[in-house]
């Protein structure tokens, strides 16, 4: 199993409250919290460092500097591909393309090191998962246990 396999899982875990069975559900929650440790460890390469949050706080400042405005001084807001932006005009777009080229440039060392953070996150999904994952005998199971449950652990399970 990857690391990407066992997170996945965490979102899953919820179809499995309604299973009963005192070794059966305490076997579960061993493994998903060695689960969610693992999980913990590995996005912390996902948050941002402050100097990149700073970066980010000033491209987004250039963009809203160079956004067009409706009649009460507000930017207007568009959505493109399911992402909201600034309206700019082309005269604005490359203005603000300018300065936030230069800010990049300034920024350079905190953006590589935001990039080589989320590569590396990007690797350890890849990587075989190591955290010590209590197999399941499947004398155990509960009679409850549905198809979809059952095939989203059964690397867990002990036949």
């Amino acid at each position: 199993m990857t690391n990407k396999e066992a997170f996945e899982l965490l979102s899953k875990e919820r179809e499995f409250s309604n299973l009963t069975g005192w070794s059966f559900v305490r076997i579960l929650s061993i493994n998903f919290d060695t689960i969610k440790k693992e999980y913990d460890l590995a996005k912390k390469y996902l948050e941002p460092s402050e100097e990149l949050k700073n970066l980010m706080h000033k491209k987004n400042a250039i963009l809203y500097k160079y956004a067009e405005k409706n009649e009460n001084g507000e930017p207007i807001v568009i959505e493109v591909d399911n992402n909201k932006q600034y309206k700019l005009t082309s005269d604005n777009e490359s203005k603000a393309l300018e300065e936030i080229k230069e800010l990049e440039k300034e920024g350079s060392d905190v953006l590589q090191e935001g990039i080589s953070n989320y590569n590396k996150y990007m690797e350890i999904l890849e990587e075989d998962f190591k955290g010590d994952i209590i197999t399941i005998d499947s004398k155990i199971l509960p009679k409850e246990i549905t198809y979809g449950q059952l095939s989203a652990i059964k690397s867990w399970i002990n036949m």
